[in-house]
């Protein structure tokens, strides 16, 4: 089975460059082939172990937009569109970093998770410097040119009135959100302390780098003590996360004005992207998945050491290597 993910992850890895470099104009046809499988995957797999709030997060929010956007919306609607630069390449794309999203091929709770970030900032640099083939739009056919302006154009730049709309849309979510689960499900959430919501990980998760960031920041104003620690049961905690996941989004957006007008940039912006989700697959395999081989080996090489009456004898710890490993990222 891992041989037949693995194989499956990099072809999918190959197929999406294929279409952004040779077929950039179809780019979208792709999108809409991949991301419900992707997603009905994801579906399946939080269910099973208890993450299906993930489900209910900004990024699975911006997937169904684009979707809209790509199928039903008009295709002279470039607000929607500009709204949607903004979110696929602000804190969508950075949420590989966030949450150490990783390249992990034979992994399809990892690839989808890369595919669930990036993907929407890909289809939305194709369809911005390269129009799409025949239509904009499924439902609303309009040639390409007349949806897309060339970039030096004087009106093909984000305002401020996209901003405005950007942080009204995540505000719109933030409170859906909310409802969701701190009125509708909040019975069924306090008598599940295992189910998993996105401030659950990150209050929990004491290696990720922007839940100790806000930790410090906190405790250094003052807003938590010097040894209190994060409970996501409080109305503190929830506020912090609500208060740093707004800062979070906003401050993310800070790039989208020049990757909008610069090509050359928005290309180098995506090429590190993509390094930070390589290097973050890399310390998996080398880290994590290398040591469980190890150590995997080695109890077989004591088993039929055992029964052949002789010992193998073993680096010093090196039969007490985690079989979990010590990398987390997001599923």
């Amino acid at each position: 089975l891992d041989k037949t993910q693995f194989t499956m992850g990099v072809l999918g890895v190959m197929l999406t460059q294929y279409f952004v470099v040779a077929r950039p104009t179809q780019f979208w046809m792709w999108y809409l082939v991949c991301t419900p499988v992707v997603v009905a995957l994801r579906i399946m797999y939080f269910k099973r172990v208890g993450w299906q709030y993930f489900l209910l997060d900004f990024c699975y929010f911006v997937t169904f937009l684009s979707i809209v956007h790509v199928t039903l919306a008009p295709s002279d609607d470039r607000r929607l569109f500009r709204v949607l630069f903004i979110y696929a390449n602000g804190p969508l794309v950075w949420a590989v970093i966030l949450w150490r999203n990783s390249l992990v091929f034979h992994d399809i709770d990892r690839m989808s998770g890369v595919f669930i970030h990036i993907m929407p900032c890909l289809l939305y640099y194709c369809v911005h410097w390269h129009g799409c083939s025949s239509s904009s739009m499924l439902l609303h056919p309009t040639p390409s040119v007349n949806y897309f302006l060339p970039p030096s154009h004087p009106q093909d730049s984000l305002d401020g009135v996209d901003f405005v709309y950007a942080i009204l849309g995540y505000l719109i979510w933030q409170v859906l959100y909310f409802v969701k689960t701190e009125v509708v499900d909040r019975a069924a959430l306090d008598a599940r302390p295992d189910l998993l919501t996105s401030l659950r990980w990150l209050t929990t998760d004491r290696k990720n780098g922007f839940s100790l960031l806000v930790l410090g920041l906190c405790r250094y104003g003052g807003i938590m003590g010097p040894t209190e620690a994060y409970d996501p049961r409080t109305i503190k905690t929830k506020a912090i996360f609500v208060a740093a996941q707004l800062v979070y989004t906003v401050v993310t957006f800070a790039p989208t004005p020049v990757l909008f007008t610069s090509h050359f940039l928005h290309c180098m912006y995506i090429q590190l992207i993509f390094v930070a989700a390589v290097h973050n697959g890399a310390s998996y395999y080398f880290e994590v998945f290398a040591k469980l081989y190890h150590h995997k080996l080695l109890l077989l090489l004591q088993h039929e050491a055992d029964d052949g009456g002789t010992t193998v004898r073993t680096a010093p710890g090196a039969a007490s290597t985690s079989s979990k490993g010590d990398y987390t990222d997001d599923m």
